[in-house]
């Protein structure tokens, strides 16, 4: 299984991307039905990966993330390795393609 983190301030988050090889973020907002919908979806697509990581993180609480990350709606989501982004989906994001997109990110590593 997975680990799934709850980041709650803006050093929770720059520490798990830099302890993570894979880190994925998932950055959502209380009031975003898509938000909602979305993420049971992506732990769905990420349960087969065991080498990811996923933090979720609540825009409202951690506002700076929109600044540091270049996030401008939620949700989005934001693949690292060792610290570098590698992937971003953001607000309507198509769960089949992220799939494929996934594997063969972590296939060709």
């Amino acid at each position: 299984m997975n680990k799934h983190s709850e980041l709650k301030s803006i050093k929770e988050v720059r520490a798990f991307v830099q302890e993570n090889n894979f880190a994925l973020l998932y950055i959502w907002s209380d009031q975003c039905s898509v938000c909602h919908a979305l993420y049971p979806k992506l732990l769905e697509s990420v349960k087969d990966f065991q080498k990811i990581k996923l933090g979720k993180v609540n825009y409202q609480v951690v506002s700076e993330i929109a600044g540091e990350f270049l996030v401008f709606s939620v949700p989005t989501v934001i693949l690292f390795k060792e610290g570098k982004e590698y992937l971003r989906e953001g607000r309507f994001m198509r769960v089949q393609e992220f799939n494929k997109q996934l594997k063969h990110f972590i296939q060709t590593l």
